[in-house]
Formats: C-alpha cells, sequence, structure tokens
C-alpha cells in the first residue's frame, strides 16, 4: 500500500499517507480519493445527519444506545460513540446499554450511564436466548435508579 501510495503521490500530487482508512479494502478509500475526488466521512455522522438527530434531541431528556459489546473500539467512531458525542453537545445525557462491556475507564467518560445485559443476574445465554426480556429489564432498572 506504501508503494501505491507513493505512485500516487508523485503522479497526482495528492499524500494518501495521511487519509487514515485510505489504505483498507485494498486502497479503495484512497482510489476514490485519488481519481474520484472522494472524501472519508465516519459512517455515523451521515446517518446522523440523514435522520436528522440534532432535530430530534430537541426536548429530549435521555438518549438510549447500544451494541453487541463495548469496548475501546466503541471510542473509535463507532455508533454508540458517534451518537453520544453529539448528544453531549445538545446537553442530553446518553445512556449505553449493551450485551457485554469492557470495562474501561473511558467509557464512562463518553456516557451518563454504562450497562451490561451480562451481569452476575444474567449469563451470556441467557441474554442471547431472550434478548427482548432482558434489555426490558436492564433499561426499566436504569430508567427506575435515574428517575427516582
Amino acid at each position: 500500500m506504501t508503494n501505491w501510495a507513493n505512485i500516487v503521490e508523485k503522479e497526482k500530487n495528492i499524500r494518501l499517507h495521511d487519509y487514515p482508512g485510505a489504505g483498507a479494502a485494498g486502497g479503495m478509500g484512497g482510489a476514490l480519493i485519488a481519481f474520484l475526488n472522494g472524501q472519508f466521512n465516519q459512517g455515523i455522522d451521515l446517518v446522523l445527519e440523514a435522520v436528522h438527530f440534532n432535530e430530534q434531541l430537541s426536548g429530549a431528556s435521555f438518549v438510549v444506545t447500544g451494541e453487541g459489546k463495548s469496548d475501546r473500539q466503541t471510542l473509535h467512531g463507532k455508533a454508540p460513540y458517534g451518537i453520544a458525542s453529539t448528544s453531549q453537545k445538545a446537553g442530553v445525557p446518553t445512556i449505553l446499554i449493551s450485551g457485554a462491556v469492557e470495562d474501561i475507564p473511558e467509557l464512562a467518560k463518553c456516557f451518563h450511564t454504562v450497562a451490561s445485559l451480562v451481569d452476575k443476574d444474567v449469563t451470556v445465554q441467557m441474554a442471547m436466548e431472550k434478548p427482548a426480556v432482558h434489555l426490558r429489564n436492564k433499561t426499566k432498572a436504569i430508567f427506575q435508579k435515574l428517575l427516582k
């Protein structure tokens, strides 16, 4: 990829070496930038714009989001992080409820509340067999605590 990026830089005067993701998918992102005037965007930013998320935040007390597993990758552009960042700018706290959550302090800094379906009372097997039941129970417990 470096060799290819060097050739693009020499021929097109575009330095792809500095674009995160330009080498992904065999250099597809870099090719789109170099030859089709493409640009990089975080996927979540496009989705939030498409659904008019900022407008949806008006009057919201909380935002609830989640994913299968929240870990360090969550903090690098995954949907829950993008949602939390946007909500935080609007002054709306974000609750993260995921199937499993890696115990890292950075998650707690980004979200008002961080919760895992899998805990001392719910095993991975239980969460997989009846996700709606455990998600409803976890959400109810969180809001009972928050709205006291």
